[in-house]
């Protein structure tokens, strides 16, 4: 059951960033980084400052999609 749920948020939200690759990610989170600048530069400017990645927002973009899934016994098995 986990693996087929997992395959189904896979292959539909999470669809454009499934690819062989990380560029739809990377580009995604350049994307979000410049967001982030117009709503707290305090904060982007300590990350850039810092060097740290963008990457550290991957776990709350695939969280972002947890409300889609109306079981709440499916989405404990995701995240589990």
């Amino acid at each position: 059951l986990a693996f087929a749920l997992t395959d189904a948020v896979c292959s539909t939200y999470l669809a454009d960033y499934m690819t062989k690759n990380f560029e739809n990610v990377s580009r995604f989170m350049q994307i979000l980084m410049v967001l982030l600048k117009f709503t707290d530069s305090a904060l982007c400017n300590y990350l850039c400052a810092a060097r740290v990645e963008p990457f550290f927002a991957i776990s709350w973009i695939i969280t972002w999609f947890a409300h889609d899934i109306k079981s709440i016994d499916s989405v404990a098995r995701i995240f589990d």
